[in-house]
């Protein structure tokens, strides 16, 4: 697609498409592959009948970064431009990379800037909700972030608490941020059944049930398992949730924590894992 549809500057690969799905696939696949494109949107030029005769927008997908040029040299390798890109890629790196190389497929990005945007539709539940990425509010100025039981909603809340703290503040200071808390078990006891948080939570729960009773227990991996009553019930419902209201320490040992394993010095990185690595139980690692 890209020998019919691509264009390089000898800096950058782009494709063109003026299909809305297909930029979104390429964009998913591109993903897949770990590297990060740039997606724009192009309105038709002209106005009147000549915007008429184009009634959908160009988008174009850029990647650029020579290592990410590198690593989809397939995909280029073979076009009319490709010794322009085999040119850039021997020059010399001027400008480190703005960004923490964590895994393969995952980066780390520092937040530059935060602004607001106006919500496109009345609800807003998730942040990839398109077209309306925003945070999940609510009325009378409340602000709740509700993710997952497990460790990784745990790494959620640390990335927000620390976006909180860091670039609005006031919201912490004043107690609008609270946390949702959805559980982490559901316990079924013939036509009972008991929700639980934590792991103690589930094991004292069990510890107190006749031996010979009989149950099965459903671990929730994400929110997105549960049914939409159920959800609703656990975590949603004013009348029986539970919040949890962030407290400016919170928020300051979220960035503190955020800093020491996610920030470019190494020592303190290296002294927290030597200190605490110990104490880590690889049975509640999510992997």
């Amino acid at each position: 697609y890209f020998l019919s549809n691509g264009t390089t500057s000898g800096k950058y690969i782009s494709f063109s498409t003026n299909s809305a799905k297909f930029k979104d696939g390429l964009l998913y696949l591109l993903g897949q592959m770990g590297l990060v494109a740039t997606a724009l949107e192009h309105q038709p030029p002209g106005s009147g009948e000549q915007a008429k005769q184009q009634w959908y927008p160009d988008y174009s997908i850029k990647i650029g970064g020579k290592q990410q040029i590198e690593q989809c040299y397939p995909i280029w390798q073979r076009h009319t431009y490709a010794h322009k890109l085999q040119a850039h890629l021997t020059r010399p790196m001027r400008k480190v990379a703005e960004y923490i190389p964590i895994s393969e497929d995952l980066i780390g990005l520092k937040v530059t800037s935060a602004e607001e945007i106006e919500p496109v539709g009345e609800y807003v539940y998730d942040f990839s909700v398109e077209g309306d990425e925003n945070f999940v509010c609510g009325t009378g100025g409340i602000a709740c972030h509700n993710t997952d039981a497990d460790v990784d909603g745990a790494h959620i809340r640390t990335l927000l608490l620390t976006f909180f703290y860091r670039y609005q503040r006031a919201l912490v200071d004043q107690g609008y941020i609270y946390i949702a808390c959805p559980p982490l078990y559901k316990v079924e006891r013939g036509r009972n059944h008991h929700y639980c948080y934590s792991d103690r939570e589930l094991q004292e729960f069990i510890r107190d049930l006749p031996d010979n009773a009989n149950y099965t227990i459903q671990r929730f991996k994400g929110l997105g398992e549960m049914m939409p009553q159920q959800l609703w019930d656990t975590t949603m419902n004013p009348e029986t949730r539970t919040m949890k209201r962030v407290e400016i320490e919170d928020a300051a040992e979220a960035d503190r924590i955020f800093t020491v394993l996610m920030g470019d010095r190494v020592a303190p990185r290296r002294e927290f894992i030597e200190t605490h690595g110990s104490r880590l139980n690889l049975t509640d690692l999510d992997i």
